[in-house]
């Protein structure tokens, strides 16, 4: 997993290759945060700014930022254990 730079916004891209060829997948839009885990931070504070206020829209926002935090810590989760398994193999 690496983190890509398309003018100025963030992506975390992971690649893998599928019949000889380097494929690269996707996996998280971070928007203007260089890092994973400011921006797991960023849509934590929005979910919980949007939890506290009323209405349909505010709703809406807080179940986009707290399923954005979620799928962010699975992936922070994914990227640490790799991190950790390739460390210790390298030992």
């Amino acid at each position: 997993m690496f983190i890509r730079r398309k003018r100025n916004y963030y992506y975390l891209v992971d690649s893998h290759r599928e019949d000889g060829k380097v494929k690269q997948r996707h996996l998280a839009y971070l928007g203007h945060h260089p890092d994973l885990g400011d921006a797991l931070m960023a849509h934590a504070q929005a979910a919980k700014y949007w939890a506290g206020q009323e209405g349909e829209k505010a709703k809406a926002k807080w179940r986009y930022h707290k399923d954005q935090a979620a799928k962010l810590r699975r992936l922070f989760e994914r990227w640490l254990y790799e991190a950790l398994r390739i460390e210790t193999l390298d030992v």
